[in-house]
């Protein structure tokens, strides 16, 4: 990861400001490495891009896991089994770790830093859809949704302009019977065959690897999004056996 090893080196003008910055400033001090050959580097813009996101994620799940006040064992163990997913190494782990904790230190309310990613985001709609994805994946990850935890997340698909309606569905997902994959699909149980197919095709392509290549994504997410798409022809394999379609 080009980003990463620059931060840790000690690169500067990170150009990222707002309580998203200081969280990465204060997890960037705490993994500091030694200065060497990345000393003094600059990102370049999709350098940056891609560290904004790596950020974001880890401390929006930072301040998830505090939602009710104190941070469980289990919210913990749902956060480091998303960092295996998406095949983080130690090294970036540790990263993710600081950033986790910094987040959960500094004081500043869960809504701003949605509302810093939401500008960060800007038009593209794949990228906060993603994040409201990431953020229910782990709370759910245990079947339980915290009451708190759920207000958050509530607020921040308000935030990102996800309609309810959609948003149910996101949540959907990581209920554990049938209804999951038309919720993954992003349709309804008694859905026609077109509508089901069309739902399909769309979300293929959006998450299509020459698409992603072109979103800015950090490495790690990159593979999260290529588990999607694995979730989402898994989605549409079955519910073509269910219906009896081709």
């Amino acid at each position: 990861m080009g980003w990463f090893g620059k931060v840790l080196g000690g690169a500067v003008g990170f150009g990222l400001g707002g309580p998203i910055g200081a969280i990465l400033g204060a997890a960037a001090v705490a993994a500091m490495e030694r200065p060497g050959p990345e000393s003094g580097a600059v990102l370049s813009p999709v350098e940056e891009a891609q560290m904004n996101f790596f950020t974001t994620v880890f401390a929006m799940l930072g301040k998830l896991a505090k939602a009710d006040g104190q941070i469980t064992e289990d919210e913990v163990g749902a956060v480091g089994r998303f960092m295996d997913k998406i095949h983080l190494n130690e090294q970036s782990k540790n990263f993710a770790k600081s950033i986790f904790n910094q987040a959960q230190q500094i004081d500043v309310p869960f809504e701003a830093l949605a509302n810093q990613y939401y500008r960060m985001a800007g038009s593209d709609r794949m990228k906060l859809v993603m994040m409201i994805d990431i953020l229910l994946r782990v709370a759910m990850a245990d079947g339980r949704f915290h009451p708190a935890e759920e207000r958050l997340i509530e607020n921040t698909s308000r935030i990102f302009n996800i309609t309810d309606e959609e948003y149910q569905k996101l949540k959907t997902q990581y209920v554990k019977d049938f209804s999951k994959y038309y919720a993954i699909l992003g349709c309804d149980e008694n859905a026609t065959v077109d509508e089901i197919k069309k739902k399909y095709r769309k979300l293929a392509s959006e998450y299509h690897p020459d698409k992603i290549a072109h979103k800015q994504l950090p490495e790690e997410f990159i593979v999260f999004a290529n588990s999607k798409l694995q979730e989402i022809n898994e989605a549409y394999a079955k519910i073509k056996e269910e219906r009896g379609f081709k």
